[in-house]
C-alpha cells in the first residue's frame, strides 16, 4: 500500500512532514463489492451442492433398503416354493401308493414294502442338500421348541450349505466333523436333541408301511 507525503507548517515556522494513506478509488470499491457478491454466489452454490449430495445419498440408501427387502422376499418365496414342492411330491407318492395297494392282495405285501422304501429313498436322494437341511432344521425346531442358550452342531459341509442357502435358524451354528451330512444336534444346558434327514425318511417309510399293511389286512379279512 502506498502513502502520500504532505508538508504542514506550524505556528513557530517549522515544517512538519506527514504521511497519509491514499483514498480508495471508487473503482476499487466497486470491484470489491463484486468480489463479495461472487463469494456469496459461491457459498450458495456450495450449499446447494451439499444439499443435493445429501439427497442423492439418502435416495441411494432408500433404494438399497428396498432392494434388500425385495431380495429377502424373493428368498422367502423360493423357500416356500421348495417346501410346497416337497410336500406335493410326498402327497403324490402317497396317493400313487394308495392306488397301487388297492389293486394288490396280501401276497404282494413284501413287494409293496420294497417298492415304497425304494421310492422314498429315491426322493431323499433327489432332494438338494440345502432342502434336506432346511427340512431337518424345521423339524428340530418343532420338536425342541423355544430353547434359550442353545446351539446347533453341523458338519462343515452342511454348515457351508447353511450359510450359502441363507437358511433361517434360531440358534448359532457350530461345526462338528463327527457328524455326517444331513445330521444335526441341538445342544442345550440340559441335554441335546439329535436328528437326521435319513431318520425322517425312515420314520415316514415306517409309518407308510404300517398304514399299508393295516389296510391290506383289513381288505383280506373283508374279502374272506
Amino acid at each position: 500500500m502506498s502513502f502520500t507525503a504532505r508538508r504542514m507548517m506550524t505556528g513557530a515556522g517549522h515544517t512538519v512532514m506527514s504521511r497519509t494513506a491514499p483514498l480508495e478509488s471508487p473503482r476499487s470499491l466497486i470491484l470489491r463489492a463484486k468480489d463479495v457478491a461472487r463469494l456469496h454466489d459461491i457459498e450458495s452454490c456450495t450449499a446447494r451442492a451439499r444439499r443435493e449430495a445429501r439427497s442423492i445419498v439418502k435416495q441411494a440408501r432408500r433404494m438399497e433398503q428396498v432392494r434388500g427387502a425385495r431380495l429377502a422376499a424373493m428368498r422367502r418365496a423360493r423357500e416356500r416354493d421348495a417346501d410346497r414342492s416337497f410336500v406335493a411330491r410326498a402327497m403324490a407318492l402317497d396317493e400313487a401308493y394308495r392306488l397301487a395297494q388297492r389293486a394288490l392282495t396280501s401276497e404282494l405285501e413284501a413287494t409293496l414294502d420294497h417298492v415304497l422304501a425304494g421310492a422314498l429313498a429315491g426322493i431323499g436322494v433327489e432332494i438338494p442338500a440345502a432342502q434336506r437341511l432346511r427340512v431337518v432344521s424345521k423339524q428340530l425346531s418343532k420338536v425342541a421348541g423355544s430353547v434359550p442358550a442353545a446351539y446347533l452342531r453341523l458338519c462343515s459341509l452342511d454348515a457351508s450349505t447353511h450359510r450359502a442357502a441363507g437358511i433361517h435358524c434360531p440358534w448359532p451354528i457350530r461345526v462338528d466333523e463327527a457328524l455326517q451330512p444331513g445330521q444335526c444336534e441341538l445342544v442345550t444346558e440340559h441335554g441335546h436333541w439329535a436328528l437326521s434327514f435319513d431318520a425322517l425318511m425312515e420314520a415316514l417309510s415306517a409309518a407308510a408301511l404300517t398304514n399299508v399293511r393295516g389296510e391290506t389286512a383289513a381288505r383280506v379279512l373283508a374279502a374272506g
